[in-house]
């Protein structure tokens, strides 16, 4: 029986011509690209606490303890900007179905919070678990490259959020304000069509 094959690359084309398919599409490589770069920004600008390796074991400075919370603090402030960035660009960019683009930007803000870990922690130094054994004595070992309160990922789907709350606010105060001058022009053109008979009517 003789029949039309389909080419392997007609489903996903047909996939992606489905408009909800390509919003969803488009965040998703947004919030990867974006994760990485925050990541190797997060890598460049973090400065790490240091262990210094003794005879006995590793022991860690007044002024590398107060460099612990450094990647927490520069984790915070990237995501916080990365989440309200996306959440402006995103709803900006793809107003078809805003509800829709609000699930998928908090969602998908998770996804960025989560490779902008996994890079960050990919390209900082290994373990010093694993470090400091082989270590000689003096050296000092980094830590790795990672927050130290889990919760601080949830930056990035809060800011996302309250970006794209914003927008949708924003763009309904628009509307609501460019109608509201239209009402009031047509109330007054309708007084003075009524003014004008009168005063025909007094001559």
């Amino acid at each position: 029986m003789s029949g039309l094959t389909v080419p392997p690359t007609a489903a996903p084309r047909r996939l992606l011509s489905h408009p909800v398919a390509r919003d969803l599409a488009v965040v998703l490589v947004w919030f990867v690209a974006l994760g990485v770069l925050a990541a190797v920004v997060w890598w460049q600008v973090t400065p790490l606490a240091d262990y210094t390796r003794t005879a006995t074991n590793a022991e860690m400075g007044e002024e590398q303890l107060g460099q612990q919370v450094a990647a927490d603090g520069w984790y915070l402030t990237l995501g916080a900007v990365g989440g309200l960035l996306s959440g402006v660009a995103l709803l900006s960019m793809r107003w078809r179905d805003p509800l829709l683009m609000v699930a998928a930007v908090t969602v998908g803000s998770l996804l960025g919070a989560w490779v902008m870990l996994r890079v960050g922690l990919w390209l900082g130094p290994a373990d010093p678990k694993s470090v400091l054994p082989h270590a000689a004595v003096g050296a000092r070992v980094p830590m790795q490259l990672k927050p130290g309160a889990s919760g601080v990922v949830y930056v990035w789907p809060i800011t996302a959020l309250l970006g794209a709350i914003g927008v949708i606010w924003g763009t309904e105060q628009h509307r609501t304000g460019s109608s509201e001058p239209a009402a009031v022009d047509g109330t007054g053109s309708g007084a003075d069509a009524a003014d004008e008979p009168s005063g025909h009517v007094a001559q």
